[in-house]
């Protein structure tokens, strides 16, 4: 059973299931009003820990959502044909490049693409900086839908 999104009883506050139960996965908190753009912050329960920790932040509360349980996908661009890699993200490469910090998502398969970079474990990442999934990339996603194409 899948949970779904319940109101927390007050605007800008929404719970992915209800607290105290197994389905329960964490909520998401609209952290500006009126007149500031609106900005979500997303927090993910962890059955296992019983921690509640914050893993993104997001214009807008769809957004913001997608983070909380979310599936996180390889970015590592293929070709025309397949698109993006299929496999679930694991690793995030991080470099500074311009004076700006550059983030990608990889699988353990494309882990060692970008020499230099460095590499953090995606949940590592998602608890110390954040991390909203599918956030633009250059090149079409592959459809979960197509098989996998390997190089």
């Amino acid at each position: 059973m899948c949970a779904e999104w319940i109101s927390g009883g007050q605007d800008g506050l929404m719970y992915l299931g209800k607290e105290g139960t197994e389905e329960y996965g964490g909520y998401v908190v609209q952290v500006d009003s009126a007149p500031n753009p609106e900005r979500w912050f997303a927090y993910e329960y962890d059955n296992e820990s019983g921690e509640t920790v914050w893993v993104g932040e997001a214009p807008t509360r769809e957004a913001a959502q997608t983070a909380v349980k979310g599936e996180f996908l390889c970015e590592i661009y293929r070709n025309d044909e397949s698109g993006h890699c299929p496999y679930p993200g694991v690793v995030i490469l991080t470099t500074i490049h311009k004076g700006k910090r550059l983030r990608m998502i990889v699988c353990e398969e494309h882990s060692g693409v970008l020499e230099g970079w460095e590499r953090i474990r995606l949940e590592e990442y998602r608890t110390q900086i954040g991390l909203i999934p599918n956030e633009p990339i250059i090149g079409e996603r592959i459809s979960s839908t197509r098989p996998p194409i390997h190089p």
